[in-house]
């Protein structure tokens, strides 16, 4: 059972990709219904917390499952985090702690900032990483002693790039944090600004969306921000501790997401 609203009329589905379409064995069924979507009209959108993969590599994976992608569709809380230092800190020195993956990301798109490993900076940014040197710790820490703000991709418990339950994004922002006596700024999921800077996404398309997620704390309150419908995947999660975050429908399969959307 779910609860339908009569004022609904989707006509953007945004999917989670790290416990829905990547990390879950998929039907084929499931798929065909994924790819029904675009074809009924649907716009498709595919957003993930990775600090570390490309809009390329999603789309790369997803093809490989069957499911029909495009670059334009995709975005990461990397991503994210890259764009809005190109936005907000032209011509200042960034401080990236994270996965090497992470850094060359930020890197790569370093032509309005210049990117550090190890010595103070005008702003700290953060990654999920299980290797927190000192050095970077002690640079973080003058930073911060220097005024610099702290970034951060997310706050997930689980890093989704290839880590475990001990190696996790959460961790590594609190430990970030603690040093620098700073709340880390979450471009991440539940954070709407992959929706609204990077797929500019009105707020009246946003109204007009579906979100599926296997998380409360990040796709169901995304949605919540967005004034989305919410639909949670294969989750047991219950809404204690999460501010009453509930979704409007809970399923344990992709099978029939075409009928639910249009519901």
């Amino acid at each position: 059972m779910y609860r339908q609203s009569s004022a609904r009329k989707n006509r953007n589905v945004i999917f989670d990709l790290h416990g829905v379409l990547l990390d879950k064995e998929l039907s084929v069924k499931s798929i065909r219904a994924v790819n029904k979507l675009r074809k009924d009209g649907y716009r498709l959108f595919f957003v993930t917390n990775s600090s570390t993969l490309t809009s390329d590599c999603i789309v790369k994976k997803l093809r490989a499952l069957g499911i029909v992608a495009f670059s334009h569709e995709a975005v990461t809380a990397g991503m994210a985090v890259a764009h809005y230092l190109k936005r907000y800190y032209q011509n200042r020195s960034v401080l990236a702690i994270g996965k090497s993956q992470f850094k060359s990301l930020l890197a790569r798109s370093a032509a309005e900032y210049t990117v550090v490993y190890d010595r103070p900076a005008e702003v700290v940014v953060v990654g999920g990483t299980s290797e927190l040197f000192d050095l970077a710790l002690y640079a973080a820490y003058q930073s911060a002693n220097q005024g610099a703000p702290l970034i951060a991709t997310s706050r997930d418990r689980y890093m989704f790039d290839g880590g475990s339950a001990d190696n996790n994004t959460e961790s590594t922002v609190m430990r970030i944090e603690q040093i620098m006596t700073t709340k880390a700024y979450v471009l991440g999921k539940p954070n709407i600004y992959m929706l609204t800077e990077m797929l500019l996404l009105s707020k009246p398309e946003l109204s007009d969306s579906v979100i599926v997620g296997d998380s409360l704390e990040s796709d169901v309150l995304l949605g919540n921000h967005a004034g989305a419908y919410t639909i949670l995947f294969r989750s047991e999660a219950i809404a204690t501790g999460n501010g009453g975050c509930v979704p409007d429908i809970r399923i344990d399969t992709l099978d029939n997401i075409t009928d639910l959307v249009e519901a």
